[in-house]
């Protein structure tokens, strides 16, 4: 794959050699199946309720740069077992996987200091046995493709919320 220009709008821009747009988008699929009642029960939600088997290193990087879903997310990996470290940069993502690289990590995208694919590549180099997602809230192909082809497990793309709700104007 070639070499893609800058991927950010903004003030901090940075150079990445990973593909970012591509004119074929993956889309969420919804297979019908019905939102799950916060009471519901795991078994009521077709979940498996047993621990899961993560092996002896429960490691887990996770680097994306909305604190909030990372908190969120870290909380809930935690609850499964998993002894979760954070980073919300590539900087902080890329020295955590030197120093100390996870057997699993989950990666976003896009952030403001450059390109999580940069996180992934380290941390295949440094761990090949690592289980590593790419999630982004900008699911192209081409970016998916490159994402598997240096070692992501998978790539996922994350719920769109519109953070930005405008309110109504009076006519």
């Amino acid at each position: 794959l070639t070499p893609a220009l800058p991927v950010f709008s903004g003030a901090k821009k940075a150079q990445s050699k990973w593909p970012t747009k591509s004119p074929a988008r993956l889309v969420p699929v919804d297979h019908g199946a019905e939102k799950p009642n916060s009471e519901q029960t795991f078994k009521e939600r077709g979940m498996n309720q047993e621990p899961l088997d993560l092996g002896p290193d429960k490691t887990l990087l996770l680097v994306d740069d909305d604190e909030a879903f990372v908190k969120r997310l870290a909380k809930a990996m935690e609850k499964r077992g998993f002894i979760v470290e954070t980073a919300e940069s590539v900087a902080a993502g890329k020295a955590i996987a030197t120093a100390r690289p996870p057997a699993y990590a989950v990666v976003d995208l896009r952030l403001e200091d450059g390109n999580g694919l940069d996180v992934v590549e380290l941390l295949r180099e440094r761990r090949p046995d690592a289980r590593i997602v790419v999630l982004t809230g900008y699911g192209a192909i081409a970016t998916a493709v490159a994402a598997v082809k240096i070692g992501a497990t998978d790539y996922l793309a994350k719920p769109r919320f519109n953070r930005h709700r405008e309110a109504p104007t009076k006519a």
